[in-house]
Formats: structure tokens, sequence, C-alpha cells
């Protein structure tokens, strides 16, 4: 008999403990159906976004050491929400001779149109809530220009102070100074416009046994963060750096002049964003092909520095040979490759394609509508039972073991129910035009989120001794 491993997941760990029980029962049923003994069950409360995730790592893990066949989700969304790592993760467990199978989705990717439907469900679920981020942040940007606050903790200096916004007939927060906060704000940009150190600074604020707005001491970084709060100069900022580096430089960043009550004149706040500024290291580049690129004489990953992919290990070791490659170069071949690859689809019979993908498609739909009547007929029974349950325990009978009996009902009622829920939803099925723009918007992609396109085509990179590059295709 076929071993496999159930993964089931939540998205936040306030979500109901009945919904991991909810995906383990489809589970349990789909693998009951297909024959397979289950020989573990993992679960994480936690977003699809992190890969870290302890469950789904214990689970890949198996995969990877061949203790199961298959591992079964409720839907494909449980497994990654990103399409590109879902495919990336997907493909190594298939070289491992373990497949990703859907309880719900019913796609049988042992065949080429079943991988592809498969891609495309992942991908257009992807496409979705990319679209729901970037109808949210639209609306954030167009608060974020009003000059109101949008959330975390204001800066040292500053209270906030809820005032109603006239155009959304609701309450927003604006920042408004702190008098008792001010001055010390005001002492730190002077001393250090003046050519005090940090650590004269921080000598001063310890003395005054000051701590920062968390109740921390304050430290050479504490410092880095005020210098660069455009606010203290009057200037409202969203959308600076990013989340590993403030210094960042972004195309999108939200200024506004005029918008925050200033605590120090321009004056002072320029002098000390020129002594400041000299201490900004400066921008990262960024390298598109980490992860997939690989030195061909030792296997090692490559790694950016400089404008340059080196191999990891000799830059650690200096045991093997160099090998290295021009940034500019290896990805300029990679992103070429990419393009001639999506453009050689312009060629596909794209309704011989869409017919082969909504007739794996209507078997789904089939199989879906088979296990609605199932749940309808589970439920209409259950529902009976509880109402036997009742009368009898209006009638006096056993009262408190019925109770207890009533109640397991009726939380077997509510997974029937949210199973039915997660069913309701209709598959859709695909025309050739739009399958046609699915890979004409990957076009454009590529010119928007390189690094994620050629991670979709590309299984690796490998450099040679003497700057040759191989690609090699994801199939």
């Amino acid at each position: 008999m076929k071993r496999a491993a159930i993964y089931a997941r939540v998205s936040t760990l306030h979500q109901s403990e009945t919904s991991i029980e909810v995906q383990f029962a489809a589970c349990e049923k789909f693998c009951a159906e297909q024959g397979f003994e289950i020989v573990a069950k993992f679960f994480d409360k936690q977003t699809g976004k992190a890969s870290d995730r302890m469950g789904l790592q214990k689970v890949l893990d198996m995969g990877r050491r061949h203790k199961i066949d298959a591992i079964v989700v409720d839907k494909y969304d449980r497994f990654y929400r990103d399409s590109i790592e879902d495919q990336i993760a997907t493909r190594e467990l298939e070289k491992h001779g373990v497949l990703v199978l859907s309880a719900s989705e019913r796609i049988d990717p042992k065949t080429a149109t079943g991988r592809f439907s498969r891609n495309i469900i992942s991908a257009v679920n992807q496409y979705i809530r990319e679209n729901i981020r970037e109808e949210v942040m639209r609306k954030t940007d167009q608060v974020a220009k009003k000059g109101y606050w949008l959330g975390g903790l204001p800066p040292f200096g500053y209270n906030l102070k809820e005032i109603k916004d006239p155009e959304a007939q609701r309450k927003r927060k604006v920042l408004v100074i702190n008098e008792q906060e001010a001055p010390i704000v005001r002492m730190i940009f002077e001393m250090y416009a003046s050519g005090h150190s940090y650590s004269e600074i921080l000598d001063k604020l310890n003395t005054m046994g000051v701590k920062t707005r968390r109740g921390n001491p304050w430290s050479k970084n504490s410092l880095y963060e005020l210098f660069r709060r455009e606010e203290y100069a009057g200037v409202y900022t969203y959308k600076v750096g990013t989340k590993h580096s403030s210094h960042f430089h972004r195309d999108d960043t939200i200024r506004i002049d005029g918008a925050v009550p200033p605590i120090v004149s321009k004056e002072v706040f320029d002098k000390v964003r020129a002594r400041y500024g000299k201490r900004i290291r400066k921008q990262q580049r960024e390298y598109i092909l980490r992860g997939i690129i690989f030195c061909g004489d030792c296997g090692a990953p490559m790694n950016g520095n400089s404008g340059l992919y080196e191999c990891s290990r000799w830059r650690r070791r200096r045991d093997v040979p160099y090998v290295g490659i021009s940034q500019h170069r290896v990805e300029k071949d990679a992103l070429d490759y990419a393009e001639k690859l999506i453009d050689e689809m312009n060629d596909t019979d794209f309704d011989v394609l869409a017919k082969q993908l909504n007739a794996e498609m209507a078997k789904q739909d089939e199989m879906r509508q088979k296990k609605i009547l199932e749940l309808m007929q589970e439920k209409n029974q259950v529902e009976k039972e509880i109402e036997n349950v009742v009368d009898a325990i209006t009638k006096g009978v056993l009262v408190e073991r019925l109770q207890q009996k009533a109640q397991k009902l009726d939380e077997k009622l509510k997974k029937i129910e949210e199973s039915l829920k997660t069913l309701s939803q209709n598959i859709d099925y695909v025309n050739a035009d739009e399958l046609k723009k699915f890979w004409g918007e990957l076009k454009e992609k590529l010119k928007e989120n390189k690094r994620e396109v050629l991670l979709a085509l590309i299984e690796k990179i490998v450099v040679y001794p003497g700057g040759k590059a191989v690609i090699i295709p994801r199939h």
C-alpha cells in the first residue's frame, strides 16, 4: 500500500481549530478512496507566504527521504501560496517519486495536462491575491497622501491624535508633538549637528535616564533611526526603505511637506542629514539569479558580489579554483532565454490546450458534485439525529448523556457545513483567449518581476571556469 502524509494549514493562530480538522477529514477520506496508508499528519498555523513553516518542513523532509509516496492537502494553496515556490517544491518532491495531491481539486499530476492545470490554478490563485493586495495598497496610498498615520508606534517626540476624515466619514490618526519628548529630540539633533559623537549623545541620554519609545535604553541604532525620520523636519513619509534596509531607494515613496508639525528647524535637520548621510551604505545590488546559479567546478551556490556572481566555496575557503561571471552578462542571457521560451508559446494551439484543461476540470467538477451530494446526505442524517436527541432530552430521557451526544453531533454538523462551504466554489473553465492572455501577461511580468519568472522557467544555471554558463530549463 502506498504511504501518504497529510498536511493542513490555517493562516493565523486565531482561526478556528475546526478548519484544521475539516482539512484533515477531507484528506483522510481522499486517502481512503485512493488506497493510501496515512503514516503522518502535519499542520501549521501560519501564513502561506512563509516557507519556513515547521509542519511543512517536516513533511518535505519525509518526502526527500522517501518515507512517503504522496503529500495530500485539502487544496493546493494550503501547501504554498506563491506559485513559483509551489512549483519549485513540487518538482523537487517529484524527483524523489513523491506526488503532491489535492483532496478537493482532484488533479492528476502524473499527466501533462494535470501538471499544467495545477500550475494554472496556482498562478491564477496568486494573481487574484496580488490583485487584492494591489487594491488594498492603492487605497492605503490614497490615505497616506492626505498625511494620515497608517499604523505602528509614532516616532519618539510625537503622539497620535484622532481626527475626522471628512471624505471617508470616519476617524483617522495624525501626528502631534509630544511636549515632554520634543525637547529631547531637539537636544539630540543639535548635539549631532554641532559635532558631538554618538557616544557623547548616548552618555547624555543615559545620564538623563531617557528611554526610547519602546522603553529600551538608547543605542546607536536608535539614533540612526531618529536621524533618518523626515517627520522631525515636518515631512510626512510613507513607503520608505524596506523591511531589511531602511536606506533602500524606492520610486514609490510618498512625501508630503508640511503635513507634520516639525520639531527641529530645517537648517538643523539638513546639517544632521549631511553628516549622517556619510554613514549610509551604498544601495545594495539585486542579484535575481540567487538560489539557481551554481559553480560548475565544485557545485557550490554562487553568490553576488560587486557586480559578479562568484563561487561561494571559493570565497569561504579558497580551496577550489576561482569561478565567477559578470552579473550583467549572465542575467541578460537568462532573461533572453526566458523571453525566447515565452515567445515560443505563441505558436501553441491554445484551443487544443483549453480543451485539454477543461476536460481535466470537468472531471474535478464531477467528483466535486458527487462529494457535495454525499455531504448533503450526511448532513440530513445528522440533522435528523439531532432532532431525535432534542426530542428525547425534552422528555427527560438520560439527559446528561444525550446532551453530550447532541454536542458531538453539533460539532459534526459544523464540520460538514464547512466542507460544503469549501466545495460550493464553482470551477472556472478556461478558454483559448484567457490562456493566450495569461502567457502575454507572463511576458509583461518579465519586465516588472524578472526573478519570479526566471525561477518558474529555469531549473538552474551552471557556470564553469572561464565564464561559460549553461542554462538548464525546468521540465
